[in-house]
């Protein structure tokens, strides 16, 4: 299938990166790191048949999936734990942190179409509930409490 072969050339770092070309070491394995958990899980979405779900959800599309790999490639950093990555019945993927008090979560429907909800349970930092198409900060700024909460833990 092509797009598998689109897949496959994202999770060798053979796509326009989000990222300056001056990256360490430590962000270049941490970027092949979340690509090796991550991209094989996506590429299984892209087999996925129409109706997946047995309730009639649509097939995930390509244009989709790169979106997403795109979007992960803006907002993974070195220090923020994974994400679990999901199909959503509607077509798109989610991709969710629950963990540190934060529950964070970030549905792609289609490119430049997504939604972001996220809760702190401390308190440090107010919910948010919005439509995103192109700007991504505010996931950016989430992932960073998350990264932020790692780093004290450890201290």
């Amino acid at each position: 299938m092509p797009e598998l072969d689109a897949i496959d050339r994202w999770k060798d770092g053979d796509f326009p990166s989000a990222r300056s070309a001056g990256a360490d070491t430590t962000t270049a394995f941490r970027d092949q790191l979340w690509r090796d958990q991550l991209i094989p899980r996506l590429h299984e979405f892209a087999k996925m048949p129409e109706d997946w779900d047995s309730y009639g959800a649509p097939r995930i599309k390509e244009e989709t999936i790169l979106f997403a790999v795109y979007v992960l490639d803006c907002i993974l950093r070195p220090g923020i734990p994974l994400p679990e990555v999901v199909p959503s019945s509607v077509g798109g993927i989610q991709v969710e942190w629950h963990e540190k008090d934060i529950d964070l979560e970030f549905h792609i429907s289609a490119p430049y179409e997504c939604e972001i909800w996220a809760h702190d349970y401390r308190g440090e930092k107010p919910d948010a509930s919005d439509e995103i198409t192109a700007d991504f900060s505010i996931v950016q700024e989430w992932v960073a409490l998350l990264a932020a909460r790692d780093q004290r833990a450890a201290a």
